[in-house]
């Protein structure tokens, strides 16, 4: 199915590299729980599958588990133009789901550590506007939050 989807960029990624506009072409990759696992996966996909202009890809994740292990999220962090994003809710424990074992082991560790929004704010608007600016902060700036391998159990 991943395969699917970055055969249908392509074409996308292709106009916007002979279209210009000062630099390579930018693929954002969003998505919330198992959504936010599945657009990490993807993200990658997108970033090593040699798309004319080299896109610089940002995935966004907001409360997902881990996708592998420690192997794997070196990759992520070596991969070159992929930037990741990860924004989790204290105490949620979809993010922590995959991490087990005995304490200081785990196989299944996160791409990088979180951003942590605090569950216990107490306006809806206050906590959506952190998630918004969060989210703006990356598709502006081009900056990532961070860019190591966490393996703590967020």
């Amino acid at each position: 199915v991943l395969a699917a989807v970055v055969a249908e960029l392509a074409d996308g990624v292709a106009s916007a590299s002979a279209a210009g506009g000062g630099g390579p072409p930018r693929i954002l990759v969003c998505g919330h729980s198992l959504g936010g696992a599945l657009a990490t996966l993807l993200g990658r996909r997108i970033a090593t599958a040699g798309f004319e202009g080299e896109p610089v890809v940002d995935i966004v994740t907001f409360g997902a588990p881990c996708v592998g292990d420690h192997a794997l999220a070196r990759l992520f962090t070596t991969t070159p133009r992929l930037r990741i994003h990860r924004a989790i809710v204290k105490n949620d424990p979809i993010p922590g789901l995959l991490i087990s074992g005995l304490p200081g082991t785990s196989f299944f560790v996160h791409t990088c550590p979180p951003l942590v929004l605090d569950s216990e704010l107490h306006a809806r608007r206050k906590f959506l506007s952190k998630g918004i600016d969060f989210l703006e902060a990356v598709t502006s700036t081009g900056t990532s939050t961070s860019n190591s391998t966490s393996t703590s159990n967020s």
